[in-house]
């Protein structure tokens, strides 16, 4: 009698404690309130405390004032302020569409009135130019963990969590950049101002180290909150005429540590930037080859320099852009030719990114805003307690089934299904991928999918235990984690290739979904084939086959149906659906089109009181002069809203609801209800600003909220259809390549035919559903629904497809007789897999609530297609484009 392996559960339990190690913190930071997990500097009762306490310390005097308790409660603080920072760092992000927040793509292009970029490398000292003062302005906001990244070729994302005024955002972006020189503190004065900051909060002494040698001192990116507020509490201290000013985050080359800067820099200007003519990055040759920065200036430039360098020869001028320091350098004497350089211990990209800062003060380009998203927090704790109930109960289904089905091992089966869902989410913790709302489709999606393995091992297992009724348990075993591997991987390495386009070519949410979907049918593949299979070894020692159950439930077991001869029926009847349901979808196209394909506006709103969907049509057409825009009523109470205006509609002229200011947003005015900024070249983005204004104006007895706000260029919507069309045929050409290469080409244009036939079933139900009044549209969530499908059946039609290669082999019937066994074989299992995941995608449907619901009815769809053309299309196919190959080879 053999035992399993020790070390197979030491690995189980290893992955246990891995997934607890990893999730730990973030079910430590989710307990917190939103307000401080949405905060830069939060701050816990345990704080609040402690801040109370040292107020009272710093106010008394003589004996009562103690600085030693003054030292132990700031050591005290920061200590929790880094642990709630550590637990930010670590926790599993959470995307925009659940956290709430802003989500905005610009488009950078050159300036009017200047030479055109010629070439790539140009077009990129551009968008570097752009990123490096978009990246300051939002740093300068203090939000919480903001993403500012380039999206090449000429394209930049910023991603802010939790934001609370998006118009306050917009109006930053749409700001000109500012470029400034101006000297810092002398040494003497800037040691002993940090000297005394240090002293406000003695538990940052050993860490502010300030020398006469440099005009700056370092600070670890945890501790800037904590000097920040030392800095504001010892505020008399800092000398009038100087302002401290922080550094751009920056990373220590050795230790790879983040920090910044601080500067104490003059409150004179010396010169504006807007004299640079040119700035770049030069050589300079002594004993090495060292990088420069070259600067040249305009003649107003020239003389203004001139005085600069002649009067301030010793001093550190600072590089300021938008209020962040990128440089302080040394004027070593007086400069009046025009031109400069600036020296330093520079690398190459240092110097080029000092470049790009000089040259930014002069921004040679025009910025778009393409895309803009605004997702309120209500909207994304609401489709987080939706999404997680519609997953609860999934999972629930699911286990019951499996147990009812199989038994023990079903039990077996549901041990590796949660121990799936919790390595899936500890590794999106661990990779430091958001979760978003289609990500937690994804994760649904999985339940349901990561019992396909089992359900092929369990129906192997079972064909051995009855094929050798007083054979060894653990040889039947053996046998069958062996047959059902080959149909396991090549169905999910094609779910997965499926997965891996979408996210190299998806955005935003869409590629949460792919990563999640990716992930978890990796980890599925561990659990099916690694954890269930110690369970089921563990089960099987010292049994016989006649003792070893796997339930006494049996679907469609023992079947003997000749699919080849019925299939003609079903596929007239596939054509038949095709071509109603797509022919009415292409002929409505402009209406089922989503705002992300077409551009245009969406604005989701929340009345404090009910409003009647006609009242609400009236103020947009008649008060708004919105006579184009689409109006969906959400949930039965009347009070919120889904209201769209597709491509082509801009704000009316002459209308006198809402002001309209000709302005370019650079003031410093809030915006109020019924005043708007507006821009020619983005009538999208502000069209949603005009709505909601103009509303709350009209209806000013109760409050109008802003639950979420989408707005699209029409040239990005372009893009994004091109990009959808795209991702899809990829996704064909990949299966059709996989497929040919593990079995033959007519297996891979079988498939894909049959996954033709469900992408085209499923968009034109998507669109035949407006026949009964239910406005589906088509967008990039649907997409990834499409690719989901895709990835389901061609797993279907290849658990098929490898049985009829098994059959295949040393076999003498027909090529009709093997396909048709093979698929009375596997249909079982087909239904089986069918049933659970079409039940999970059912509850997802139902319960998901309406921010996914076209997404999870386009699954709904597409799996009953998949199957229905697994066992109807891809054989008949297969039969017929390689059977007659062989009939005409065997004749010749």
């Amino acid at each position: 009698m053999r035992a399993v392996p020790l070390w197979k559960w030491l690995v189980i339990l290893f992955s246990v404690l891995l997934g607890v190690y990893y999730l730990y913190p973030s079910f430590v930071w989710y307990r917190y309130p939103s307000d401080i997990r949405n905060s830069t500097d939060p701050i816990t009762e345990d704080i609040a405390d402690i801040d109370q306490r040292l107020a009272e310390i710093r106010d008394a005097t003589g004996e009562a004032r103690s600085d030693t308790e003054l030292r132990r409660l700031e050591e005290d603080r920061q200590a929790k302020v880094d642990r709630l920072h550590s637990l930010r760092r670590k926790a599993l992000p959470l995307g925009l569409d659940l956290a709430g927040g802003m989500h905005v793509v610009l488009e950078i292009s050159h300036a009017s009135g200047t030479a055109p970029v010629s070439n790539k490398e140009g077009m990129q000292t551009l968008l570097d130019q752009a990123l490096t003062v978009y990246r300051a302005r939002i740093d300068k906001l203090g939000l919480t963990e903001p993403v500012v990244e380039k999206q090449p070729p000429h394209r930049i994302l910023i991603q802010i969590p939790g934001v609370k005024n998006p118009d306050d955002v917009l109006r930053i972006l749409r700001a000109t950049a500012r470029l400034v020189f101006r000297l810092t503190a002398p040494a003497d004065i800037f040691v002993r101002t940090v000297d005394a900051v240090a002293r406000a909060n003695p538990a940052l002494e050993d860490r502010l180290r300030p020398t006469a040698q440099s005009p700056m001192v370092q600070v670890a990116e945890e501790d800037v909150q904590a000097v920040s507020r030392a800095i504001k509490i010892s505020s008399m201290e800092v000398p009038p005429g100087y302002t401290f000013i922080w550094g751009p985050l920056e990373i220590h080359q050795e230790t790879s540590a983040k920090y910044r800067n601080l500067y104490l820099i003059e409150d004179k200007t010396q010169m504006g930037g807007e004299t640079l003519n040119r700035a770049f990055v030069s050589f300079q040759t002594n004993v090495v080859t060292q990088p420069i920065v070259s600067l040249e200036f305009n003649r107003e430039g020239t003389a203004q320099f001139a005085r600069v360098t002649s009067e301030n020869v010793g001093k550190n001028l600072a590089i300021v852009l938008d209020g962040v320091v990128y440089s302080a350098p040394t004027i070593r004497g007086p400069i009046r030719q025009g031109s400069a350089i600036i020296e330093g211990s520079f690398t190459t990209q240092e110097a080029a990114n000092l470049a790009v800062v000089l040259e930014a003060g002069a921004l040679k380009t025009d910025v778009r805003i393409i895309e803009n998203r605004s997702i309120g927090p209500s909207l994304g704790m609401d489709s987080i307690a939706k999404g997680f109930r519609a997953a609860l109960i999934g999972l629930l289904v699911t286990i019951i089934f499996m147990i009812g089905y199989y038994a023990i091992a079903g039990v077996f089966a549901d041990i590796a299904l949660l121990l799936n869902l919790f390595l899936l989410v500890a590794s999106m913790a661990m990779l430091q991928a958001s979760l978003t709302l289609p990500g937690i489709a994804g994760i649904i999606l999985t339940i349901g999918m990561s019992v396909d393995a089992n359900v092929l091992v369990f129906e192997r297992i079972r064909e051995e235990l009855k094929g050798r009724p007083n054979g060894a348990a653990t040889a039947a075993v053996e046998r069958g984690y062996s047959r059902a591997l080959s149909a396991i991987l090549d169905g999910n390495i094609t779910t997965i290739l499926t997965a891996l386009i979408l996210m190299q070519y998806g955005t935003g949410p869409i590629k949460g979904f792919a990563i999640s979907l990716t992930v978890g049918l990796i980890i599925s593949m561990f659990t099916a084939l690694f954890v269930t299979r110690v369970f089921q070894d563990w089960r099987a020692i010292g049994r016989k086959n006649s003792e070893m159950s796997l339930g006494s439930l049996r679907f469609m077991e023992n079947t003997q149906v000749d699919f080849l001869k019925i299939a003609p029926p079903f596929i007239v009847v596939s054509v038949v659906v095709i071509v109603v349901t797509l022919g009415y979808t292409l002929f409505n196209w402009s209406k089922i089109q989503g705002l992300e394909l077409t551009g245009g506006t969406m604005v989701r709103l929340h009345f404090e009181e009910p409003v009647s969907i006609e009242t609400l049509r009236a103020q947009l057409s008649d008060d708004l002069m919105l006579e184009s825009a689409s109006i969906q009523e959400l949930g039965t109470d009347s009070q919120e809203f889904l209201i769209r205006v597709k491509k082509g509609t801009s704000i009316p002229e002459g209308q006198q609801v809402v002001e309209i200011l000709p302005d370019d947003g650079t003031s410093g005015e809030r915006m109020a209800a019924g005043v708007i900024r507006t821009r020619a070249d983005e009538p999208e983005v502000d069209l949603g600003n005009y709505i909601v204004s103009g509303l709350d104006k009209i209806n000013a007895n109760m409050k109008v909220n802003i639950v979420g706000m989408e707005s699209f260029a029409a040239s990005f919507g372009g893009e994004m259809a091109r990009t959808g069309i795209i991702i899809v045929v990829l996704s064909w050409v990949a299966i059709l390549i996989y497929v040919s290469l593990r079995f033959q080409f007519a297996y891979a244009a079988a498939a894909v035919v049959a996954l033709v036939h469900d992408v085209l079933v499923s968009l034109g139900m998507l669109g035949f559903s407006h026949v009964f009044g239910i406005e589906r549209e088509l967008n990039l969530s649907v997409i990834a629904a499409l690719l989901t499908i895709i990835g389901f059946s061609v797993n279907d039609t290849i658990v098929i497809f490898d049985r009829v290669r098994e059959n295949r082999r040393g076999g003498r019937e027909s090529l009709r007789d093997i396909i048709n066994k093979s698929i009375n074989q596997t249909l079982s299992r087909t239904i089986i897999t069918s049933l659970t995941v079409l039940m999970v995608v059912m509850i997802l449907f139902l319960f998901g609530g309406d921010v996914i619901n076209d997404f999870s009815f386009v699954l709904l769809v597409g799996v009953i297609a998949g199957s229905y053309s697994t066992i109807f299309i891809a054989g008949y196919l297969l039969y017929h484009w390689q059977g007659r190959r062989e009939t005409l080879r065997a004749k010749e």
